[in-house]
């Protein structure tokens, strides 16, 4: 008989109490999570449900959003908890008798993030909330989507597995950045931080407005 003696694999947590210090430090606004897979980088985000601040986690696709939507149950109550995909908002609208049309879909969103301390998307739900699609379409000319959610509490944006977006949606992600800057937090974890994502902080930010663990 062969035995195998396999060596444990440690792996270093320290970032998971780094990123709870960047929550709570009014001073960086801006943090690169850069993490082997497997260091538990989405499991830490549970941490948010010690805040009351609202927050948003996007990933690249729904069927991660259905996965870590169960995972994060376990840690958070359900009314503070939400899975924000085109099916879940059309889902909601159905079960809570709203007829759909553009105005309603407003109001059925607005209703789906009340008290809710974290939201699991995806980035075309995100641009299309934050860009204020759904509030023109609506026909409200005054205020913005934005503005109701910093009203809400809208503290962080955390954007995972970012090393899959596209240049485009980068393009977006960083505007959106740059326009909340001052606002709210954002986080942008990977196991392979892209390049030209570094580069752009340091060249529009500076090197001190962020910090990368």
């Amino acid at each position: 008989m062969i035995e195998l003696k396999l060596k444990a694999q440690y792996i270093n947590r320290d970032f998971q109490d780094k990123l709870k210090e960047f929550y709570e430090n009014n001073e960086k606004k801006v943090l690169i999570l850069d993490a082997p897979t497997g260091s538990g980088k989405t499991f830490s985000f549970k941490l948010l449900n010690e805040y009351q601040s609202l927050s948003f986690l996007v990933l690249p696709n729904n069927l991660l959003i259905e996965e870590k939507y169960n995972e994060f149950l376990k840690y958070f109550d359900k009314d503070n908890l939400a899975k924000l995909s085109k099916k879940d908002l059309l889902g909601y609208m159905d079960k809570n008798g709203y007829k759909f049309n553009s105005e309603t879909l407003v109001y059925a969103l607005q209703d789906l993030l009340e008290n809710k301390k974290l939201v699991i998307t995806n980035p075309a739900l995100l641009f299309l909330i934050f860009y204020n699609f759904y509030w023109h379409k609506a026909g409200h000319t005054k205020g913005s989507q934005i503005t109701e959610l910093l009203l809400r509490g809208l503290g962080s944006i955390i954007f995972d597995e970012i090393h899959v977006y596209s240049y485009d949606q980068l393009d977006r992600i960083l505007s959106l950045n740059l326009a909340l800057f001052e606002k709210i937090k954002f986080v942008y974890s990977s196991a392979t931080i892209p390049y030209n994502l570094l580069d752009s902080f340091k060249n529009i930010l500076g090197e001190k407005k962020f910090e990368i663990i």
